[in-house]
């Protein structure tokens, strides 16, 4: 590997090859600019949220009745079968993604999971049938859209702020 300034300056300090090479990565990581042809930006999320809710209406509930500081829509999304056969009252079960706005894979998850359940559910597989009529799942996929937002505006994909705190 060959040396540069920094490398020679921090060599000269007795910082080992291994803590160049890690700064060298995040030098690197902190240039990154995410593809958002396979990442959603704020208003892609919103957008297919939206069109997920149209093509699941027996499955999923769509709610926007709050807004973050910046006035960005905050969705909940309730994902739920049928009633229990037994009478049973259905547990309640929040899970939120999307909490630190540098973080794309979360968001991501989200969609997989409502996608992954909603066409099984469809395609009738018993287990997800299941759980989907003994849960009541309550998603918010993108908790801070304002610190999503901030970071596609300025392009600062290592900053580590919260803009809604």
């Amino acid at each position: 590997m060959g040396e540069n300034i920094v490398g020679r300056a921090l060599k000269s300090r007795g910082i080992s090859s291994t803590v160049i090479l890690l700064l060298l990565v995040l030098d690197v990581a902190c240039s990154y600019t995410p593809d958002y042809k396979t990442y959603h930006d704020v208003d892609r999320f919103n957008k297919e949220i939206e069109e997920m809710a149209a093509q699941w209406p027996k499955l999923i509930t769509l709610e926007q009745t709050e807004r973050s500081r910046d006035g960005n829509p905050l969705y909940l999304l309730r994902l739920t079968g049928g009633a229990p056969s037994d009478g049973k009252r259905k547990i309640n079960i929040l899970i939120t993604f999307g909490e630190h706005s540098r973080e794309f894979v979360p968001v991501e998850s989200f969609f997989k999971l409502v996608r992954g359940l909603c066409s099984n559910y469809e395609q009738g597989d018993e287990v997800v049938k299941f759980i989907l009529t003994h849960v009541n799942l309550l998603l918010i996929g993108l908790v801070n859209p304002d610190g999503r937002k901030y970071l596609e505006r300025k392009k600062d994909y290592c900053w580590r702020g919260m803009a809604n705190s």
